[in-house]
């Protein structure tokens, strides 16, 4: 990792490889789709026999696998839109956010406009992650 050149932060476009097309991690995520972002480093290199999955204009590996199990993310699915929300109040984040050329008011605009489905996508990613890492192994009765 190393510090990027502009730190992104924000609702940021991502476009997946073809190979993030094709896993099952990602499966159900449009191969275009808009993510939060609030990173001032980078991933250059993807690690020894890492697959990239997916990147931005600004930082071309946002996620990669290794292997079968192991992936790693630039960028922040685990965000409610109530966390976003208060990062739009919070004065440690708006500096960071006016070092990466955004305001809060801009912010504030991009959770409107994106949320709802950055909401339902990383709902989705998360549901693929438990369902492959962790599956039932039998039948659970209520």
């Amino acid at each position: 990792m190393v510090q990027a050149p502009k730190p992104e932060w924000g609702f940021t476009r991502m476009q997946q490889t073809p190979s993030g097309n094709v896993d099952i991690i990602l499966a159900g995520i449009p191969w275009g789709s808009y993510q939060f972002q609030m990173h001032f480093q980078e991933v250059t290199t993807a690690p020894e026999g890492a697959t990239v999955l997916a990147g931005s204009a600004a930082c071309k590996i946002q996620a990669f696998r290794v292997g079968l199990r192991t992936y790693g993310f630039q960028y922040h699915f685990e965000h409610t839109r109530a966390m976003l929300d208060a990062l739009v109040r919070d004065q440690a984040a708006g500096a960071d956010m006016q070092q990466a050329g955004l305001t809060p008011a801009e912010f504030q605009k991009q959770i409107a406009e994106h949320a709802e489905i950055y909401d339902r996508l990383s709902t989705r990613l998360v549901n693929n992650l438990v369902t492959f890492m962790f599956p039932a192994r039998k039948k659970i009765k209520a």
